[in-house]
């Protein structure tokens, strides 16, 4: 499948600092399209998507950061997020 074509099927977004298409790609060759790679994560609340964790930085994910996402791949353990700042309202 060509570039644009994958990018229009799958809703690829443009490059950005850590990430391009050709670097990905080149990723999934280097590790033979291993399906044991392919990883179901909680994008956001209720919104569980696949991506492909070779562990490899700049390869099909950007900057993997193993020290957190490696937490978050064991199935037992959960992530919270929440935003730095936390305002009071008055009525």
């Amino acid at each position: 499948m060509d570039e644009n074509e994958c990018r229009k099927k799958y809703s690829i977004p443009d490059a950005v600092r850590d990430w391009n298409f050709s670097m990905a790609r080149q990723d999934i060759k280097e590790t033979k399209q291993n399906s044991e790679l392919i990883e179901q994560i909680n994008y956001r609340p209720f919104d569980k998507r696949y991506f492909y964790y070779s562990g490899k930085s700049k390869g099909a994910v950007g900057c993997p950061v193993p020290v957190v996402s490696d937490h978050l791949l064991d199935k037992n353990n959960l992530g919270f997020m929440t935003n730095k700042k936390a305002e009071t309202v008055t009525m």
